[in-house]
């Protein structure tokens, strides 16, 4: 069902969801965030951007990763992964009808 990049991207998605599922203390925050080179946001670090986790994935799991194939392929191993995607558009594209997606927030759990 999923090609090789899929699978890199899903793994890796796992590997930051249980992560950032342990961090109780300041100091596993900036552990974490030192390890990854990704902001987590939210109340329970559990918040990730598209565009973080696409330059992530090009410097350490598969260069050729961009950010504009994780946009496709996002919304189709959301499910997959029972992630919650929020949708970014560009300021500029707020008043259209026809809005391109810019990034994604993607909560982990």
């Amino acid at each position: 069902m999923f090609d090789d990049k899929y699978k890199i991207i899903i793994e890796a998605i796992q590997e930051l969801k249980n992560a950032s599922a342990n961090v109780k203390t300041d100091s596993e925050y900036k552990s974490l965030i030192k390890k990854y080179d990704i902001m987590f946001l939210g109340s329970e670090f559990n918040i990730i951007t598209s565009l973080e986790l696409a330059h992530y994935l090009s410097l350490n799991k598969d260069s050729s990763i961009t950010h504009d194939y994780l946009l496709k392929v996002l919304p189709r191993i959301k499910d997959a992964l029972s992630l919650k995607l929020e949708a970014q558009v560009n300021l500029e594209d707020i008043g259209k009808q026809s809005r391109e997606i810019a990034n994604y927030l993607i909560h982990l759990f």
